[in-house]
């Protein structure tokens, strides 16, 4: 008997054919999968070279104010980085460093400070130099009158290219400044600070005697001890020469800036230091007066100049305030060092640098090594990748010649660096640091939230699109979180009904609102909690020029998160007018009432506890017997035994590609109409930006700066002069000779200026002192500075500008003179001259609520 016995399993037939449908299905799945995640990643590369010339001003033979290049037309009135003196009639002297390129045109433009009015133009010709770093002349003569400032631009095109390249200074026919004297003081001072002759440059510290202890050479200043003037134990030699420039000439000083490379040979290893010099000088016949000088150190970091011991980072000398995130268990950092941005990875050892300007072929190019960009890190994960901005100057790469906020996306897995979008502003880095940092908050969904000029702006990264949210926004009429997720404002600068809040990470919306009729005003922010002030309308006055006093009552934290009022503070008999923000602390201008207006008091304070997540990376400082005192960065401690005894290990670091965005991402804001700002210089420095002129005033008088409005006008600066007779011709236009003391003192300013107005009438419409001076003083503009310090308006009377005051009762007086303890009044109801002690004076106008009201001469 024959048995059969069945096989198990598919017949062949249907095995292939099961196979053929398998591969169908996974080819399907494939394809499908390519064609729903594929997306083009941009070709990342390395960052191209600075490539755009520069351009430098002839000072006898020396060349001074080297020009960096813009590709985007610039707002002029803004870029005062340099100020160029013509000092021997009026012809400037232009050399081009073309890079061996040929230039094929170079054309200037005269025109005056705020940019308003051309004076002068003209394309220069017969460019000497026969290519290689051509020269050239512009002849200005008759057009610029002395100690008067002018915006020249120069815009060069090169051969065989069509894009136009701009580059601004400012430039003063000077009279008696001695800027050449001036000049080679600086240049003196810096070479014996190299040389072994630095001793001699005791006399003009603050305390020659006094032997300082620090062996810090990153910040260095006149009450540094002379060994720190003279590097220490550094011994470092000068790389090439130093680019000197002009950032203030005037009669009574100059201000000028150095910038030069160092190297210094360590066993092996070549470290390179950039170095910044800040030099305030007064001419005299007998000696020069060394009024300022500060001096910063940077490194360029290179391969070998970070080590690390163990969990402890040492990034050598400078690195003041190290930029410095970590992820959130310590095991990875990034910081910013020398201008450069870096990653480390403590588990890998692995260092990256993740974004530089430089050229590392040529370390002292001087367009790789400026200094007119910052970095803000905006959070790294646990795989390292990261998110951050660079704002400011582009040295090199795409945007090279451009301002802007560029924000970056760098993919740790990839190892590249991805550009998201890119913001053009048309104003100067300084005026951009100054103007956008409130805000910079990216979300879960990629919308990127930031202010620039007082406008708030969301961008799409996904979509590549951008909506504007607020404009207009002022100086305290809105406030920040630290994180940046919140954004607390009002619908105007005054006290409000209510308090819009925007939570930028959920896209929520909110209001605080005001009961029983009172009013509430922003302050700040402590942490993510906002604090607020409550105002009554029954406290609220006019001072005696007419502003609106709004003191509070009230301060409030306001918990986000939880909405809820965490505190409430409130003194009886005293109000708050203003507050500042430090840490965890919330410092409270205030004021008391003392009848039907408010004097100063003393100031409190707000402690709040805040609770910070771990600093995984501590910044120290360390002494190196060969550097001075270096920065290092302690990260938390890997796990790994160690045997407390590991030695330094030098760090070679990798280089990140970047990858451009599309031009989508390329976005330039409208600024629109702003409002007045007032900007704190101090050389080409811009130390604040505010809307309130007192707060700019108090800065500049503490910094020795300038105040100069966002139309170019410079409004006050600390060179006042030491002593004014009185200034004469002021006389009450007989048609207000009946009229109040207030009347009677701003006709007689209308009648020296040869504006004869009845006052009277003008005031009879309500108008208020300031506004009558600035709509009858064509010409001028009027400066209202209630709540100055008396020594800091007698600056206007020092430039022949009579001050507008008032005394208690009300009485008005015009100051036109001074001594070092005298002040000379003109009392318009008698039409005398009175003089009096300034100490007796000051207490009165101080009681009187610091009323005061001058004017400067427009552009």
């Amino acid at each position: 008997m024959n048995l059969r016995f069945r096989e198990k399993g598919p017949s062949p037939k249907l095995r292939r054919q099961l196979i053929i449908l398998g591969l169908v299905f996974l080819s399907s799945l494939i394809l499908f999968s390519l064609l729903f995640n594929f997306h083009r990643r941009p070709r990342a590369l390395s960052m191209d070279k600075p490539s755009l010339p520069g351009i430098s001003v002839g000072l006898k033979d020396r060349q001074i104010n080297r020009l960096f290049a813009y590709t985007t037309p610039m707002d002029g009135s803004y870029m005062r980085g340099t100020v160029t003196p013509l000092i021997d009639g009026d012809r400037l002297q232009l050399t081009i460093d073309s890079l061996g390129k040929a230039v094929q045109s170079l054309d200037y433009e005269l025109r005056s400070a705020d940019g308003q009015n051309q004076l002068a133009s003209g394309q220069l010709s017969g460019l000497g130099g026969g290519g290689q770093d051509p020269s050239a002349e512009i002849d200005l003569s008759g057009k610029l009158e002395d100690e008067t400032e002018y915006l020249l631009t120069l815009t060069l095109q090169l051969t065989g290219s069509k894009e136009k390249i701009y580059y601004y200074t400012r430039v003063l026919k000077t009279r008696d400044d001695h800027v050449e004297e001036i000049f080679d003081f600086a240049r003196d001072f810096h070479a014996k600070s190299l040389s072994d002759q630095y001793r001699d440059l005791s006399v003009y510290l603050n305390d020659p005697s006094r032997e300082a202890n620090s062996t810090d050479l990153t910040d260095v200043n006149l009450d540094s001890g002379i060994d720190q003037i003279g590097y220490g134990s550094l011994k470092a030699g000068q790389v090439r020469e130093p680019d000197y420039s002009f950032t203030d000439i005037n009669a009574n000083y100059c201000m000028l800036e150095s910038s030069f490379i160092l190297r210094k040979d360590d066993q092996g290893t070549s470290r390179y230091f950039t170095v910044h010099e800040y030099f305030r000088v007064r001419y005299s016949t007998r000696r020069m007066y060394l009024m300022d000088y500060q001096r910063r150190m940077d490194p360029i970091q290179t391969d070998g100049s970070i080590s690390v011991t163990g969990a402890r980072l040492n990034l050598g000398v400078g690195n003041g305030n190290l930029n410095c995130l970590s992820n959130e268990t310590g095991s990875l950092i990034s910081f910013v060092s020398g201008g450069d941005l870096f990653t480390y990875d403590q588990g890998k050892k692995s260092l990256k640098r993740i974004f530089s300007f430089r050229d590392d072929s040529d370390l002292t190019d001087p367009r790789g090594n400026c200094a007119d960009h910052a970095y803000k890190l905006l959070g790294v994960d646990e795989s390292g990748s990261m998110d951050f901005v660079v704002y400011g100057y582009m040295n090199a790469g795409p945007h090279e010649g451009q301002v802007g906020i560029n924000l970056y996306h760098y993919d740790s897995v990839t190892g590249q660096a991805l550009e998201k979008a890119f913001v053009r502003s048309g104003d100067s880095y300084q005026i951009l640091k100054a103007s956008f940092s409130d805000l910079l908050y990216m979300n879960g969904r990629r919308d990127f939230y930031l202010i620039v000029d007082g406008t708030a702006v969301r961008i799409d990264l996904n979509r590549g699109k951008t909506t504007e949210l607020l404009r207009g926004l002022k100086k305290g009429q809105y406030a920040v979180s630290a994180s940046g997720r919140y954004l607390a404002y009002t619908e105007a600068s005054e006290p409000a009904d209510q308090i819009h809040i925007m939570d930028f990470e959920t896209g929520e919306k909110r209001d605080l609102t005001a009961s029983d009729g009172k009013k509430i005003q922003v302050l700040a922010f402590m942490g993510e909690d906002l604090a607020y002030g409550v105002i009554r309308p029954s406290d609220q006055t006019k001072d005696a020029a007419g502003n609106v006093i709004s003191p509070m009552y009230q301060v409030k934290i306001h918990s986000i998160s939880e909405d809820k009022e965490l505190l409430t503070y409130q003194k009886d008999g005293l109000f708050v007018v203003g507050a500042g923000r430090g840490g965890a602390t919330l410092t409270l201008r205030r004021v008391r009432r003392q009848g039907d207006h408010y004097v100063s008091a003393d100031s409190d304070s707000i402690q709040k506890s805040l609770t910070e997540k771990s600093d995984f990376c501590e910044i120290q400082a360390q002494e190196d017997p060969g550097l001075g005192m270096v920065t290092t960065v302690q990260m938390t401690d890997s796990g790994r035994e160690t045997t407390g005894q590991e030695k330094a290990q030098a760090l070679r670091f990798q280089r990140t590609d970047l990858a451009a965005a599309p031009k989508k991402a390329s976005l330039q804001l409208d600024p629109g109409d702003q409002d007045l700002r007032y900007f704190v210089y101090q050389g080409s420095r811009v130390d604040l930006t505010t809307d309130s002129l007192i707060d700019a005033i108090d800065r500049a008088d503490a910094d020795m700066g300038l105040v100069v409005d966002s139309k170019a006008h410079t409004i006050w600066r600390r060179d006042k002069r030491a002593y004014v007779g009185a200034l004469s011709g002021f006389k009450v236009n007989d048609t207000d000779k009946g009229a109040d003391a207030s009347s009677q003192a701003l006709s007689a300013i209308l009648m020296r200026e040869k504006k004869p107005t009845k006052v009277s009438d003008l005031t009879a419409q309500g108008k208020r002192p300031a506004q009558i001076l600035d709509e009858s003083l064509q010409g001028f503009l009027a400066v209202d500075l209630t709540g100055a310090k008396l020594s800091q308006v007698l600056y206007y009377v020092s430039k022949g500008s009579a001050v507008y005051a008032l005394l208690p009762g009300g009485e008005a007086i015009l100051i036109v003179g001074y001594s070092a303890d005298t002040i000379r009044y003109f009392q318009p109801q008698t039409g005398n001259v009175i003089s009096a002690r300034m100490d007796s004076i000051s207490g009165q106008l101080e009681e009187a609520g610091n009323v005061f009201l001058s004017y400067v001469k427009a552009n």
